[in-house]
């Protein structure tokens, strides 16, 4: 796997989620945000629901080669992406199907 920062897929689609959470527009700034692009509402939702598909399957894909669990990440995200997660008593491995 390619490193992450490296990857534009990954980190537009990360650079979405973080605005998405963190910036909170007027309706002016909405408003213009979606004259700029010539989208309308749903459109502008859907680009941001597809960016955190894109960056919660990256994050699945980068703790899995890892073998690392991060607390925002749960069983039913590593099955979406096809991860079968196998526990022992020494430790947990994430393993593509």
């Amino acid at each position: 796997m390619k490193n992450p920062w490296k990857d534009d897929k990954i980190q537009f689609a990360r650079l979405l989620c973080e605005i998405q959470a963190n910036i909170v527009g007027s309706k002016e700034d909405w408003d213009l945000l979606l004259e700029s692009m010539d989208l309308t509402q749903e459109e502008v939702d859907s680009l941001f629901e597809r960016a955190g598909k894109v960056w919660e399957a990256s994050k699945v894909r980068v703790f899995a080669q890892h073998a690392v669990l991060p607390v925002e990440l749960s069983n039913e995200t590593f099955k979406r992406q096809g991860i079968r997660i196998r526990k022992s008593r020494k430790m947990t491995t994430y393993d593509k199907r």
